[in-house]
């Protein structure tokens, strides 16, 4: 063969690798490899049970994940790194640790808007570097306990305007006094939780910006609860 046909025919092999390398690779909005068999077994489960997991958009996007209790795992939750257009995540733990995992995957979820942890996963805020979850606007954590390292974190986000923090212990007034410097957040839900006459300093602290306060279930006082109202927020207890 000559020089130039093997010219040609090196070309022909590279431009068929280019094809195919186009063709395996997933469309925008897609998830690739694991993450998408994850997807698949959470509608799996969906079509079972009729407990909505996975939410598509008209284009085909995977726009919400829940992975409920039964499907959550380091394994499965390190998965999640590759769902980086996701914009709704929740996570139905069972007390497992997997705050390493989530760590790893939130860093990347640039366009999540919503979060919510239910039993564990907690701890996966505190190692969050500065600037990651820049979208999110809404943060449910559940059914465990925070530190002030997290709320550190939390009080960081640029835009989060939701925060709800029920059956939540650890929410003393020196953990929580990083959230005055927020000045996004609009309600905070405290129900359940161990927050007590202490927080009020903190809350009286973010009047202006925060209206809504959830304080069913808590250590608040009724006289704590009377103050929050003269001053205009809207309590519910």
């Amino acid at each position: 063969m000559t020089m130039l046909g093997n010219n040609l025919w090196r070309i022909v092999i590279a431009a068929a690798c280019l094809f195919a390398s186009a063709e395996a690779a997933p469309k925008e909005g897609e998830l690739a490899g694991d993450a998408a068999v994850l997807v698949e077994r959470l509608k799996e489960a969906e079509a079972k049970d009729g407990f909505a997991r996975v939410k598509v958009n008209e284009a085909g996007k995977v726009t919400e994940i829940f992975v409920t209790a039964e499907f959550v795992s380091k394994e499965n939750v390190a998965l999640l790194r590759q769902a980086r257009d996701v914009e709704v995540l929740r996570l139905g733990c069972a007390r497992k640790e997997i705050g390493e995992e989530l760590g790893q995957a939130l860093q990347g979820m640039t366009s999540l808007k919503e979060l919510g942890i239910y039993g564990c996963g907690a701890e996966a805020l505190a190692k969050l570097p500065a600037g990651a979850l820049g979208e999110l606007r809404v943060l449910t954590i559940k059914h465990q306990p925070i530190g002030a390292k997290e709320l550190e974190v939390i009080a960081a986000l640029p835009k989060l305007e939701f925060l709800e923090l029920q059956s939540v212990s650890g929410l003393s007034l020196q953990a929580m006094q990083p959230l005055v410097k927020n000045r996004k957040i609009r309600e905070l839900g405290l129900a359940f939780s161990d927050a007590s006459e202490g927080v009020l300093e903190v809350l009286l602290a973010m009047k202006g910006t925060l209206k809504r306060v959830d304080a069913r279930g808590n250590r608040i006082s009724e006289e704590g609860i009377e103050l929050l109202r003269r001053s205009g927020f809207t309590v519910r207890r």
